[in-house]
């Protein structure tokens, strides 16, 4: 406990030490970078406000990997590339045996939250949803060039649309798709 409330006062900087400096940045008390949007700013390096040339290279960025694995696409990825590229044949990846296991996760947090407060926080981190769906249609299109057989259907709406018709009921039309 004496630990915990050491620690406590130390991030606070009440302990005539201003706490780790890691910590500091995402509070916000050095000014080195905000803490949204962090893979735009990772991929583009960033320190301030993000721009539309923030987002342009960050896409440029993750083209110079040879392979991008987007979250929908990691079984495929694992299995069909990186598992005979590394000469992997077994482990919980590699292994043909493994069982669908139904994901159990956490209740969401946003069911019930303020329709406009979702839409003012996907508009913020609006360069995230974007470089998200890139690097998705950029894994897509690299493990095709791999031929990976059996791809799951990847959608061509903006996970921000699907987020906002997630969580405010919002029907997504083809004009939000102009």
């Amino acid at each position: 406990l004496t630990y915990m409330r050491r620690a406590r006062s130390e991030f606070n900087g009440n302990a005539g030490n201003a706490g780790s400096p890691f910590w500091a940045e995402f509070s916000g008390r050095q000014k080195i970078y905000a803490a949204e949007n962090l893979n735009t700013r990772w991929l583009s390096g960033a320190v301030d406000e993000i721009t539309t040339e923030h987002v342009n290279i960050a896409k440029c960025r993750l083209q110079l990997f040879d392979l991008v694995i987007a979250d929908t696409l990691y079984t495929q990825a694992t299995k069909q590339i990186l598992c005979p590229l590394n000469n992997w044949i077994s482990g919980k990846h590699c292994s043909n045996d493994e069982k669908e296991v139904e994901h159990k996760s956490k209740s969401d947090k946003l069911e019930g939250t303020t329709p406009h407060f979702i839409g003012a926080w996907i508009e913020r981190l609006r360069p995230s949803f974007e470089i998200y769906d890139y690097a998705r249609l950029l894994s897509l299109k690299q493990l095709k060039q791999h031929g990976v057989k059996d791809l799951p259907e990847v959608s061509e709406v903006p996970s921000y649309l699907q987020t906002l018709a997630r969580y405010t009921n919002m029907t997504v039309t083809d004009a939000h798709l102009q």
